[in-house]
């Protein structure tokens, strides 16, 4: 919040209070008062919305790729070694810009082999965990339409504030 500006240690005698609320207090526009409808002040919600678009890219495969892989509690090693060594056959490491292709293809070899403890939401979490934005990637279609950027603003649609009219009351006395 701004610091309020201006020297607040001014009085305003009895007469001039008396004043100021006759006018406001009559409602009419005048020298000293302008009134305002409602939508002089209104203001508009603005939501901008940015489709999120997401690339794939299967890391090197090393023992720091498994760490850095933040899982559900209980599943195995074993079952994360199997599901990343999938995705490397599949995907390589070249740098897919197509993310609904990428989940698709996850999901298919996800339902061919068993695993003991990992569900298939676990192997999305993985695939999305190598994931990351690109503006130039295809755009993310799911059935709950999520946006990268959401944000919003209130936007004052029309406002006039005369100072002048204030400061002219005040010359008065």
């Amino acid at each position: 919040m701004l610091r309020s500006l201006g020297n607040k240690r001014k009085e305003i005698h009895e007469d001039a209070i008396k004043l100021i609320t006759e006018i406001y207090g009559d409602f009419t526009e005048g020298e000293f008062c302008k009134v305002y409808n409602n939508t002089d002040f209104a203001y508009r919600r603005v939501t901008i919305e940015r489709p999120l678009r997401l690339t794939f890219q299967f890391p090197m495969f090393e023992d720091a790729t498994i760490n850095t892989i933040s899982l559900a509690s209980g599943i195995l090693r074993v079952d994360l070694l199997k599901f990343l060594k999938q995705l490397e056959k599949e995907f390589g490491t070249i740098e897919h810009k197509n993310y609904n292709e990428v989940k698709t293809i996850s999901k298919k070899l996800f339902k061919e082999t068993k695993y003991l403890t990992l569900k298939e939401k676990d192997a999305l979490s993985i695939v999305n965990q190598m994931c990351k934005k690109d503006p130039e990637a295809k755009e993310v279609l799911r059935e709950k339409v999520k946006k990268e950027i959401r944000f919003t603003n209130q936007i004052q649609i029309f406002v006039i504030l005369k100072m002048s009219l204030l400061k002219k009351i005040f010359r008065i006395f």
